[in-house]
């Protein structure tokens, strides 16, 4: 299992804060066109070619309507062929897992969610992504001060263009 550095994600083949990924997939799921989407991002700031935008867009709207479907499947089972995202981004490894844990943040009764992100060459059950999730969001808990409700995974992606570690 390959993990990337403390606050960075691998996206779109580069390597971004989360909070800058989080922004982009806002905008994807927000907007109602390409053309809508891109001038959110120019207006925000981002550069970027428009083939890569379509890239992000159109993989973030394809893992909004998984969601559902993911979450159907058991436990004891892996993700099957029809709720897995595919792509053709530089990744370090085969499979990405997507999650979030619900969490409050020390003695606050405020809830949020952080992303919790994690690679590895095996597909995993159900049970182990929500494991890992977990596990990620336990040493956030330690970490930062927050107090871990609950995991969720919403997303799994296969990547076909595995890089080099």
């Amino acid at each position: 299992m390959v993990l990337l550095g403390r606050g960075q994600n691998l996206f779109a083949g580069i390597t971004v804060s989360p909070e800058v990924q989080q922004q982009v997939r806002r905008v994807a799921r927000e907007t109602t066109s390409f053309r809508q989407f891109t001038a959110v991002l120019r207006g925000a700031g981002f550069a970027g070619r428009d083939t890569s935008w379509r890239v992000i867009r159109n993989e973030e709207l394809q893992k909004r309507d998984l969601v559902p479907r993911i979450r159907s499947v058991r436990d004891q089972f892996r993700p099957g062929e029809s709720v897995i995202t595919r792509t053709g981004k530089a990744s370090k490894t085969r499979y990405y897992y997507e999650g979030s844990a619900r969490i409050t943040v020390g003695t606050l009764r405020d809830k949020d969610y952080v992303p919790v992100n994690f690679g590895s060459d095996e597909l995993l059950t159900m049970a182990e992504i929500k494991a890992e999730v977990e596990k990620i969001a336990r040493d956030a808990e330690v970490v930062y001060g927050l107090r871990l409700i609950e995991p969720s995974v919403y997303s799994v992606t296969e990547s076909t263009n595995i890089i080099g570690v």
